[in-house]
């Protein structure tokens, strides 16, 4: 199974987590396939911490969620 982070804004808007960046940061996608992939949902929640850390992401939602549950849809 792959596994990727779901971001929910306070305003319901979705987005998916991107892999980590040169400086050290985590940013928002907007299409699952360019999540970064997990092999298990404990590593994808492992990251939870560095996207709470960036200040635009305030007050977002994150879980993890298998990407063929999501390409279903």
């Amino acid at each position: 199974m792959t596994w990727i982070v779901k971001l929910t804004s306070p305003s319901g808007d979705v987005f998916y987590g991107e892999a980590i960046d040169r400086e050290g940061f985590r940013y928002r996608c907007p299409r699952p396939e360019q999540a970064e992939a997990f092999d298990t949902r404990e590593s994808a929640e492992s990251t939870f911490y560095y996207f709470k850390l960036m200040r635009p992401l305030e007050g977002y939602q994150f879980e993890a969620v298998e990407l063929e549950s999501i390409s279903a849809q």
